[in-house]
């Protein structure tokens, strides 16, 4: 049993290296950024609660540290948010929605975009489940907000008052 576990977790590992080796290397700056960002999502989260983390969101997303590149399309917006949900899926590393949707917001908003952080929840049965989710021009922009049914908060849950120009 376990010699089957540990099959399975060496080939979705593999996966993933072979996924990761596909990336151009500047959109494996991007992926180490969101890998980097999710991690510190995940530990302010468990720490401060979602208000330190949408504290620290509102914060990173007005600093510039480096000349980054502006985003440009809704295309480069969709795959900076692919890379953020591939940077949740790497081994050690992995993370929920919340964290992903928090770093595609901060990494989205640095380079000049308006992105809203979109949670929502459904109720299936006696369970409510909630899910979080990145929409720039109302359109999602994170490959796991496909999931259907979750009705968002009304607003925008991030409001950044400054926006590199």
């Amino acid at each position: 049993m376990a010699d089957r576990w540990l099959a399975r977790a060496a080939n979705r590992t593999a996966r993933i290296v072979r996924r990761i080796r596909q990336i151009p290397w500047r959109e494996r700056v991007l992926l180490v950024e969101a890998t980097v960002l999710s991690q510190l999502f995940k530990l302010i989260l468990a720490r401060r609660g979602f208000a330190g983390a949408r504290a620290t969101a509102n914060r990173l997303a007005t600093v510039t540290v480096l000349a980054l590149p502006r985003v440009r399309s809704a295309q480069q917006a969709r795959r900076t948010g692919e890379l953020v949900d591939l940077a949740g899926t790497v081994p050690k590393f992995t993370a929920v929605c919340l964290p992903r949707s928090l770093a595609a917001f901060v990494m989205l908003t640095r380079r000049g975009l308006r992105p809203h952080l979109r949670i929502g929840t459904v109720l299936e049965g006696n369970d409510l489940r909630a899910h979080a989710w990145v929409e720039l021009d109302g359109q999602a922009i994170t490959v796991d907000s496909t999931e259907e049914g979750f009705i968002p908060f009304e607003g925008n849950l991030l409001k950044v008052d400054h926006v590199r120009s």
